[in-house]
């Protein structure tokens, strides 16, 4: 009997390692058998109680033997059980980073109060601006005395070099050809920050009052001061009539000192019209329709300052005027790209929430559309992230998608970022599409050019700058890739501008 119960055991044994026992009543009733057919008919108690204690060893071991085969060993997990883990782990914390990210999102948005309370101001500057009396063509002479005759403490701005007292142009003011809400309050991107938000307000002066060759020396920003300045005073004289608490102050738009604007704050207070306690301010900029002059002549190769040569020299050695000519086609562009933004939002439904975090991203590292904190803000990544719905790699596809959540637009825009020098090639875009293009040599500036309108959206950004934003996107590629800790904070929460922050030495 003990022989048959060893060959038994080692034809368990040699059955395949992965044949399972159906129940425990199978082992049972498999040792009955066994038993049965084993015993003698004329054994006694004391044979029958031995058989049981090997019957009762017998079943440990067949139990034993099934833990084993379904217990998978460290060499049985095959790299489709890595793969399912890690999408697991992928997926939990893409929901986690969902949650924190609709808190963040519901966090940072203006409160209705203070939206009312902006709109409520900004059809009242519409209402002023709609009534202010327009002007005959001026010389020079006669409108810098009109200024100083209306408000003696407000004087043109004109950039460097100012207009020679015998210019042959005329300086006119004439009602505004449209008035338009830009920027961030428009899109309904905007957030709350610690400095105060700015609400932009354009207007688009008529193209009567330019010429064609306006775009040449400066004469364009000269224009464009004097309709600002007399604006200004006008303003500044209606808002006393109507005992308004609005403060007029010049600034310049992204520290260009061609383009100033007139910056409209409010005193402390508790009127309809007090809005300080919403922390904002309203930019009042000026700018021409895109069909006033034609933007070939103000491509990156073209210079639109002439300056006496002698005779013999050829005019067209003189350098491209690439910062000159860009300034005034972003005036020109200010109109189509708010119809470009406002499509694109309307296409993808993230695209105003991705935005958002973008904001909130480039707040926490200093960047902003002036030049002097890295050429790159809200509007460049706006039109940037528009741009990808429409196309930008080297086939013409389209890198971003309209059905992506917010998170996903915000980390495809990154990783293009990171990925893409665009000094060694350009972002080709129009309304209709973009495509990458390899260039034959380094610009030395990132160019994401305009096909149509032929500016360069990033014509505000250095190499320096546009090579930290290259690493700050790479850094936030590798947090949002790590699978280990939360880095929800580390992204959107902790500011970095401090120097003792962001690098290892510094001076002062």
């Amino acid at each position: 009997m003990v022989k048959r119960k060893i060959d038994k055991v080692i034809s368990k044994e040699s059955e395949p390692f992965d044949q399972k026992v159906t129940s425990l009543a199978d082992l049972v009733s498999e040792s009955d058998d066994d038993s049965q057919s084993d015993a003698p008919s004329d054994d006694n108690n004391n044979n029958q109680s031995g058989e049981s204690d090997e019957e009762e060893e017998e079943e440990e071991e067949e139990e034993d033997e099934k833990a084993g085969a379904s217990k998978p060993t460290k060499q049985s997990l095959s790299a489709q059980d890595v793969q399912v883990a890690r999408e697991t782990a992928e997926y939990f914390k893409s929901n986690i980073f969902k949650l924190q990210i609709d808190e963040l999102l519901s966090t940072v948005n203006p409160s209705d109060k203070h939206v009312k309370k902006i709109e409520k101001v900004l059809h009242k500057l519409h209402a002023l601006i709609s009534s202010v009396p327009t002007t005959s063509p001026l010389s020079l002479t006669e409108a810098e005395d009109l200024i100083a005759s209306i408000s003696p403490k407000i004087a043109i701005p004109f950039s460097n070099p100012k207009p020679a007292r015998d210019v042959k142009y005329f300086f006119q003011y004439l009602t505004p050809e449209k008035i338009n809400v830009i920027g961030g309050f428009s899109l309904k991107t905007a957030i709350k920050r610690p400095d105060g938000n700015s609400i932009d307000l354009n207007l688009l002066m008529p193209p009567s009052i330019l010429q064609d060759k306006d775009y040449l020396n400066y004469r364009y920003f000269h224009k464009r001061s004097f309709y600002l300045a007399y604006l200004a005073s006008r303003l500044q004289q209606l808002a006393k009539s109507q005992d308004l608490p609005f403060v007029f102050t010049y600034k310049y738009l992204n520290d260009d000192p061609l383009k100033p604007v007139l910056r409209v704050s409010s005193t402390a207070g508790k009127g309809d019209y007090h809005f300080a306690s919403t922390k904002s301010a309203i930019y009042i900029s000026v700018s021409a329709l895109e069909t006033t002059f034609d933007p070939k002549k103000l491509a990156l190769d073209r210079n639109a300052i002439r300056v006496q040569l002698p005779k013999s020299s050829d005019p067209n050695l003189l350098p491209p005027t690439v910062l000159y000519n860009s300034a005034i086609l972003s005036d020109l562009t200010v109109a189509p790209y708010l119809r470009f933004l406002h499509a694109a939002a309307s296409d993808c439904a993230a695209f105003k929430d991705a935005c958002k975090l973008a904001r909130l991203w480039l707040y926490q590292r200093g960047f902003s559309s002036s030049a002097s904190k890295g050429g790159f803000g809200h509007f460049e990544w706006a039109m940037l992230m528009a741009v990808l719905l429409k196309g930008g790699s080297a086939q013409g596809s389209k890198v971003l998608l309209s059905g992506y959540s917010s998170y996903q637009l915000f980390k495809a825009t990154l990783e293009f970022i990171q990925a893409n020098d665009l000094t060694n090639g350009r972002l080709e875009f129009s309304f209709a599409g973009a495509k990458y293009v390899i260039n034959s040599a380094n610009t030395g500036v990132p160019v994401v050019v305009d096909s149509e309108y032929k500016l360069n959206i990033f014509y505000n950004m250095s190499a320096w700058s546009y090579n930290y934003l290259r690493h700050e996107a790479a850094v936030t590629c590798d947090l949002l890739s790590d699978l280990v800790r939360d880095r929800f904070d580390s992204i959107f929460l902790k500011n970095i501008t401090k120097p003792e922050i962001r690098y290892d030495t510094f001076f002062k």
